[in-house]
């Protein structure tokens, strides 16, 4: 199929990389900004927002990144963001820190880096000429 083509040459083109680089820097400046200056979503609730913005970061790091270990890393580079911009939201007026979006916003980065793990097997599979990811173990 021709989407495993276009997952393959998204991963190596610059875009990706681009991409991931703007979502990254825009839940930093989301997530630091003065609740006065924040621009409403319009979703209805906030984890619905850390959620989608996490998700769809680990998606594109876990393609942007290069290695088999790339998902692993996007995520816990993402848990770490996560954790460290909470604790940062204590010196923006109006901002409170909270575990919970913390938490959320791992478990989506989680999410999105092992999304990315399986269509990276699956473009190779399909690029390699195997229907299927190959299994490995014993």
């Amino acid at each position: 199929m021709v989407i495993w083509k276009v997952i393959d040459a998204a991963r190596q083109s610059g875009l990706v990389k681009a991409a991931a680089a703007l979502c990254v820097l825009a839940i930093c400046i989301g997530s630091l900004l003065p609740e006065t200056e924040r621009v409403p979503t319009g979703l209805p609730d906030g984890k619905l927002e850390h959620f989608l913005a996490y998700s769809v970061t680990g998606l594109l790091l876990g393609l942007a990144m290069s290695g088999r270990k790339a998902p692993i890393l996007a995520t816990l580079n993402l848990a770490l963001l996560a954790c460290l911009l909470e604790f940062l939201q204590q010196w923006s007026p109006g901002r409170h820190p909270r575990v919970s979006d913390a938490v959320v916003g791992a478990l989506a980065g989680m999410l999105g880096a092992g999304l990315s793990a399986w269509l990276r097997r699956g473009a190779e599979a399909r690029l390699n000429g195997r229907t299927r990811p190959k299994l490995t173990g014993a």
